[in-house]
């Protein structure tokens, strides 16, 4: 056995206590953190749910979202909102724009179109307030009316030019005439044939008359003949321009009469497809034929003046000429 001297004792004695303090300390720690330990255990338990099965296979499973829905109340009711939402924005919307009285009256005249209210006579509307009424204006009655004048037949080549003068006796533009001749036997007990022809007017305005022409080809033998008139009011665009003739002369080139002229717009626009129209008449006053022509240009500046050229069908000059001008104003 080793034995220390006495002179190293003291030391060896001092060591030991070292030691002993300092094995000490490391159990208190270690004592102090399994304290710590067991502390938070009972301050945060750690649980486990149990797992459940689903009752069948059809049934789907929800073994990955039950640990979430029994931890946190919190997160479950943000999961039940989240599918509960659209994910739209739930702001309130800004208040409508009050309507300028232009828009209120097109919305109104939308919506009647679609109801099916004919707004031919048009509709007043009262100001723009929420309780304004609207007012259907009285319907203004348009009387349609014609009648045809020194209708005559005109014979050439085995057909029949039936020649005449059209007049607007009613109170509203007639909206392109049509003309329809119908031939009888004696005593119009049977009508044996009709046959329908335009006028060359496109609109033809109340108390105006115009000429006009149409060939019934190769027609049976009839006794009598009579002319009706197919009316249509005339929608929009109505009104004529005024024209005024100028000059015009007849140059005999058989069997033609040639006649040129010179008009002018009394406009201060320009009118679109002016036209001339002319019934020529003999000594008695009966129609003989019936020419028209457009102005050269078929445009007409304001103020300005233009020329035409047109043909009768005859071998020499005739008594009288009737003249009807039509010009289209913009829109």
């Amino acid at each position: 056995m080793h034995v220390l001297p006495p002179s190293e004792l003291p030391v060896f004695r001092a060591q030991r206590t070292r030691f002993a303090i300092a094995l000490a300390m490391i159990v208190l720690l270690g004592l102090l953190a399994i304290f710590a330990f067991l502390r938070s255990r009972q301050k945060f338990p750690r649980t486990t749910p149990p797992i459940a099965a689903p009752a069948s296979l059809s049934e789907p499973a929800t073994w990955g979202f039950a640990h979430a829905r029994t931890a946190s109340p919190q997160a479950d009711r943000r999961s039940f909102e989240a599918a509960q939402s659209d994910y739209s924005d739930s702001r309130p919307l800004p208040p409508p724009r009050p309507q300028t009285p232009d828009e209120r009256r097109r919305s109104v005249r939308t919506m009647l179109t679609q109801q099916g209210v004919s707004l031919d006579h048009g509709l007043t509307i009262g100001p723009a307030s929420p309780s304004a009424p609207i007012e259907r204006a009285s319907p203004k009655t348009v009387s349609l009316s014609a009648e045809v004048n020194d209708l005559t037949p005109i014979r050439s080549s085995g057909d029949i030019w039936f020649v005449g003068m059209l007049k607007n006796t009613g109170d509203s533009p007639l909206d392109h005439p049509r003309i329809a001749i119908s031939l009888w036997n004696r005593g119009r007990t049977q009508l044996l044939a009709t046959i329908h022809g335009s006028t060359e007017r496109s609109v033809l305005s109340p108390n105006s008359s115009t000429p006009f022409k149409v060939l019934v080809r190769k027609p049976s033998p009839f006794a009598e003949a009579s002319a009706s008139v197919e009316l249509t009011a005339c929608p929009d665009h109505c009104e004529s321009g005024k024209l005024t003739l100028l000059s015009h002369r007849m140059i005999v080139l058989p069997p033609f009469v040639k006649l040129v002229g010179t008009i002018r717009n009394d406009e201060d626009v320009t009118q679109e497809f002016v036209k001339v129209i002319v019934l020529a008449r003999d000594r008695d006053g009966r129609p003989i034929d019936e020419a028209f022509a457009f102005v050269s240009g078929t445009k007409l500046a304001p103020r300005a003046t233009g020329t035409f050229e047109t043909y009768f069908v005859l071998s020499r000059k005739p008594a009288k000429l009737d003249f009807d001008l039509e010009g289209a104003l913009p829109d």
